[in-house]
């Protein structure tokens, strides 16, 4: 039946004396309210007068006055239907069609949930459906205080509003201020909410709050969120307000533990609405349930990969970022440290060098019995976890391979805290044959050939050549060019009878700028580094912070332009291993007997025939009279023991000592390979050949990690041997002079000659 039908038959059924009501149901509330401007005089029941205050109406009563009233039209029904049900909704309107009484029943969309049945109540009464648009599902959010509603809301105050909303507002969303809950109402036919807490306000507000549980929240934290975010329609803008920009929240965690309760959830809160950038961060924050699992969880996280997953040392460098904003937190480092501990296999992998625990941790795993990485494999894994030590790891070329192979034992042995049988007898053979007499010039011989116009100078104190591989990496790192002159110190090699190069620095008005932190280390056991405290090398962690923060110094100075070079120059170096070898104090095989008296841990003594007589010392003439010096590992009986490490004798690692111009990166070296493609093969003497504007010395180029010097030079152009074995592909080419980086995104393309094409040729 249409609109206008209907009015009509209602009309009629006013005039008619039938005494039974009518029941209209329209498609929408809109024709509704068309229908009843025609019956503006008429009398009208609203089921809400039979509502107490937020409660569902009293239908007793409704069918009480149902009966005893005039002519009426029963209005608001509706909404209560539909919240009540189907099966609500037939017993209440079956009730009413069975009164006998003149009246007429409106409802909206209700002719679905009830239909009569019953014969005799059908010759009774009658039911007219009104064809319209249907109306639009209608939802309905339950509000329990006012608080709660989204700003600028309207809402019903109380649940027995529900039947004016329903058939007389022109909104299809309901806020209604109210005690019920959703689970009071399990067959409503229209759709409820619940705002019944903060988060379930947000969730309404702000939609992509439901992509967070609950749970990840107290009912108090959320409240503290909804008291921020007020009436913003996104998490953003109180995210950028608090934490700087919700697209970097990792720049945060340098402060995470000084925040209070709410700021750390609302960051935790960010994490979980805004993905990080930082693999390890967005992946922590995934298996994490609360803000207090944030830092631990990132220190551990490591240990769910697989070192050889080939996703391990992208997460490792992701995690490393967020660890150095974490410095401070010294308890999870040590806590982290102790996990490792009780990890079998190489953990080495898992350890950073942000923390002194896990350096330290680095020297107690590599001094443990049959460390299982040889060199090449122990710089690998260093390379990525403690570049420091991968640096000073790096072979000095010393033009020279008695220098080259003992100082890269040496140095692998003082990291690993172990002396092997063949460098012992290396020692022993030079404690006897002191090859570095003839090898290398002493120090006063090359002072006089530096350039020291405009030059300062830095006095570094037992700073050996064993850190020069380490000083040409961090030259390069601070663009720094680093001319290095090796030399050999005065015997005893004690400051006392090395300092001449300072006198002649200052004769040209140069000041020293003395550098002592290495050789108190070596000498007082600085720092607890002492032999009786600690058998692990840790000393060295120290040792190469000096070296780097006085290669910082000389960068600023250079800088500044106050000079145009500086020159770090040593005055001896010290033994390590003379210390190892002593088997932890147990001198009584590794002492010489003397009477003569004995100093600097055993090193030096004055001298006597018996003495000059013993096959591992060496005797020398002083302006304090004459010396005897212990050249292997062996010391004379008598003075104190050494603490970490010890000088005055004539081992190379003593003896040897470097002069180091640096000056600042060139800037007129003007670099290009003429060889981009290179084809090799069998038969095939292929070459890579690089150009240089200015003249160049000492040139050697790397790729994939492997030296190759130059076979060839004109100073200008230079040549270089193919990698045997290597694989076809694209190459970076790295470009270095005297160890100096000059040139490091150089390209050249391998290609290999096939088979068939060799057999054309």
């Amino acid at each position: 039946m249409n609109l206008e039908s209907c009015v009509l038959e209602a009309k009629n059924y006013r005039k008619s004396e039938q005494g039974y009501p009518l029941w209209i149901d329209f498609a929408n509330a809109e024709d509704l309210g068309t229908f009843m401007q025609n019956f503006l005089a008429d009398k009208r029941i609203s089921v809400e007068h039979y509502c107490n205050e937020d409660s569902m109406p009293r239908f007793e009563n409704l069918y009480s006055d149902f009966r005893m009233e005039e002519f009426a039209f029963i209005c608001n029904l509706s909404g209560f239907l539909k919240i009540l049900g189907s099966q609500k909704t037939a017993e209440v309107l079956s009730t009413l069609l069975s009164i006998g009484s003149k009246k007429i029943i409106l409802t909206v969309q209700c002719g679905a949930d009830f239909r009569i049945t019953d014969p005799r109540l059908k010759q009774k009464c009658q039911v007219f459906s009104v064809e319209g648009t249907p109306q639009r599902l209608l939802e309905v959010y339950f509000v329990p205080a006012s608080e709660y509603l989204p700003c600028g809301t309207k809402a019903y105050d109380g649940i027995h509003r529900l039947g004016d909303f329903f058939e007389n507002s022109d909104d299809y969303v309901a806020y209604i201020l109210t005690s019920k809950r959703k689970k009071d109402f399990p067959k409503a036919k229209i759709n409820i909410w619940e705002l019944n807490n903060a988060y379930e306000v947000l969730c309404r507000r702000i939609p992509q709050t439901a992509n967070i549980s609950m749970d990840k929240g107290s009912i108090e934290q959320w409240e503290y969120a909804l008291g921020l975010l007020k009436e913003n329609t996104s998490w953003e803008p109180v995210i950028d307000s608090v934490f700087g920009s919700h697209k970097s929240l990792e720049d945060n965690l340098h402060n995470f533990t000084s925040m209070d309760d709410n700021k750390a959830w609302l960051y935790y809160i960010g994490l979980r609405l805004f993905d990080s950038k930082n693999i390890c961060l967005k992946y922590v924050v995934s298996k994490i349930s609360s803000a207090q699992e944030i830092v631990r969880g990132i220190f551990r996280s490591i240990f769910d990969f697989d070192i050889n997953d080939y996703r391990y040392w992208d997460f490792y460098e992701a995690r490393l970022k967020l660890l150095k904003l974490m410095k401070t937190e010294q308890a999870e480092f040590s806590d982290f440290c102790d996990i490792v501990r009780a990890k079998d296999g190489n953990v080495l992998p898992y350890l950073t060098n942000i923390s002194q625990q896990e350096k330290e941790l680095f020297f107690e795993y590599m001094d443990r019995k049959g460390f299982p990485l040889s060199k090449k494999e122990l710089r690998v894994v260093l390379s990525h976890v403690y570049p420091e030590l991968s640096d000073y790891l790096i072979d000095f070329d010393f033009r020279n391979e008695l220098l080259n192979n003992y100082f890269t034992a040496y140095k692998y042995q003082k990291l690993t805290n172990r002396v092997q049988p063949d460098f012992m007898k290396m020692v022993e053979e030079q404690a006897k044959e002191r090859d570095y007499n003839s090898l290398l010039p002493s120090r006063s011989s090359l002072l006089e050939k530096l350039n020291l116009e405009n030059a300062s100078l830095y006095f570094m104190d037992a700073m050996g050549v064993e850190y020069l591989g380490f000083i040409q990496q961090e030259c390069n790192k601070k663009k720094l060019m680093a001319d290095i002159k090796v030399c050999r110190a005065e015997l005893p090699s004690l400051t006392l009878y090395n300092k001449d190069f300072v006198e002649f620095f200052k004769n040209h008005e140069i000041e020293a700028k003395n550098i002592k932190g290495i050789d108190e280390i070596k000498h007082d056991g600085a720092l607890n580094y002492s032999y009786e405290k600690t058998k692990l090398p840790i000393h060295l962690i120290q040792e190469l912070t000096i070296i780097e923060e006085t290669l910082s110094k000389i960068q600023s100075e250079l800088k500044s332009r106050r000079v145009d070079r500086c020159f770090m120059i040593a005055d001896h170096g010290a033994t390590r291993l003379a210390v190892v070898a002593q088997k932890d104090y147990d001198y009584s095989i590794n002492e010489f007997e003397v009477v003569a008296d004995v100093s600097h841990g055993g090193r030096v003594c004055k001298y006597s025939e018996d003495v000059a007589n013993l096959g591992e010392t060496t005797c020398v003439d002083t302006v304090d009279g004459k010396f005897c010096v212990v050249a292997g590992y062996k010391r004379f009986k008598g003075g104190r023991k050494p603490t970490v490490e010890v000088h005055g004798g004539a081992t190379l690692e003593e003896v040897v000592v470097p002069i180091i111009e640096i000056c600042l990166k060139r800037t007129d070296v003007e670099i290009w390979i003429e060889s981009a493609e290179v084809t090799v093969g069998f038969g095939i003497n292929a070459k890579i050949k690089i150009a240089s504007k200015t003249v160049l010395k000492n040139v050697f180029i790397e790729i994939n990690g492997l030296k190759y010097p130059a076979l060839e030079s004109s100073g200008r152009n230079f040549n270089f041997d193919v990698p045997k074995n290597i694989k076809a592909g694209e190459y970076d080419v790295k470009v270095f002079e005297n160890g100096n980086l000059l040139k490091s995104d150089l390209k050249c393309k391998i290609k290999k000659k096939m088979a068939q094409e060799r057999e054309l040729l």
